[in-house]
């Protein structure tokens, strides 16, 4: 069994993480200009994650939850273990398609990134599992603090 210390610090680290990547693909969105609809609500989503794991790294680095391996619903390290996943993918794909962004190429990225999407629906598959992940985290969060 793993040392409590070390699963929390785990924990924290995989968080950190969580909000540094919806940090970087938050920035990402805003950059494009004009952009539709769909685009708006993934930076939306990814904000209101992003939130939600900054609370949890909170709680995980409180001196009150010393044990917060224990104080976590059943399922949340598989579920943060999908979500870095997905999250990754997406910045993955990202940056595949564009290494950097100007302004008047934005809606063009825009474009090469839908594309690089498109077939699949891997954006509309992604925006529904950061609304699941959102909702399941902030769950765990209020679950955590009772």
């Amino acid at each position: 069994m793993a040392d409590p210390v070390s699963a929390a610090a785990n924990i924290v680290t995989i968080l950190v993480v969580g909000v540094q990547s919806c940090a970087h693909l938050v920035e990402f969105y805003q950059k494009l200009t004009d952009a539709p609809a769909e685009v708006r609500h993934l930076a939306l989503w990814l904000r209101a994650l992003q939130s939600t794991f900054s609370e949890l790294q909170t709680l995980a680095q409180d001196p009150r939850f010393s044990d917060f391996q224990a104080h976590l619903p059943a399922g949340f390290d598989a579920r943060l273990a999908d979500c870095g996943a997905d999250l990754r993918q997406m910045e993955s794909r990202i940056r595949r398609v564009c290494t950097r962004l100007d302004g008047g190429k934005m809606l063009q990225t825009w474009a090469k990134v839908k594309h690089c999407f498109a077939g699949e629906q891997w954006s509309v598959r992604f925006s529904r599992r950061l609304q699941m992940y959102h909702s399941a985290f902030s769950i765990d969060l209020a679950t955590i603090q009772m």
